[in-house]
């Protein structure tokens, strides 16, 4: 994104962001890089002169533009890959420190909960790391913005278990034969895609049990 695009946002403007973002999208993670590179300029969504019913209608149509023409994302394609992709047509790709980071605009919610939940795991996590607990977690950025508003960074390759019911219509158990023993669950893939979970279920069980 260009420097003179670049602006922060209050908590009202991040929520309008969020609920254009929501009703074009589905409610699906967006690429906001993507969006930042065809030169979405955020000034327009929130320009102060328009009403917010002409507001909603400028920033849509522009956001509907933008959204559609990349067309409906590969699901065999992985993060890895995606940011191969997006770092190709960045202007600041060649930069050893570029980063691609996935977001999540949220509304409607009081974000400030979920932050400080997130800062109580984080410190969980580096206790396991200091005591060498052989257990694993995947402490990730939230950053609220407003009262009810806020960022939330979208984990890299995850899926949710509405996510494998519907798309795959199968289990949980099913999955990981399919995904990570190739068919085969007596697998060193599945077994050890299986020992991760435990790690990850027993590390999540323990945080929760001390918030």
């Amino acid at each position: 994104m260009r420097g003179k695009n670049l602006r922060l946002l209050s908590g009202s403007q991040t929520s309008k962001l969020a609920q254009i973002l929501s009703a074009k999208t589905g409610g699906k993670p967006v690429d906001i890089c993507q969006m930042g590179y065809k030169e979405m300029h955020i000034d327009q969504l929130f320009d102060k002169d328009e009403d917010d019913s002409d507001q909603e209608s400028r920033a849509g149509g522009k956001l509907a533009d933008t959204v559609d023409s990349e067309g409906t994302e590969d699901e065999t394609e992985t993060g890895e890959e995606q940011e191969m992709r997006v770092r190709a047509s960045s202007p600041f790709g060649h930069l050893k420190s570029w980063r691609l980071l996935r977001v999540i605009v949220k509304a409607n919610d009081d974000v400030r909960q979920e932050q400080f939940a997130m800062q109580l795991i984080c410190q969980i996590y580096h206790i396991f790391k200091l005591k060498q607990v052989a257990v694993w977690m995947r402490p990730y950025e939230i950053l609220a913005t407003g009262p009810y508003c806020g960022l939330i960074e979208f984990v890299q390759d995850s899926l949710s278990l509405d996510e494998i019911h519907k798309r795959h219509n199968t289990s949980l158990r099913q999955f990981f034969v399919t995904r990570f023993g190739r068919g085969n669950p007596k697998s060193k893939g599945f077994k050890n895609a299986q020992n991760a979970f435990c790690q990850s279920l027993a590390a999540y069980s323990l945080a929760c049990y001390v918030l």
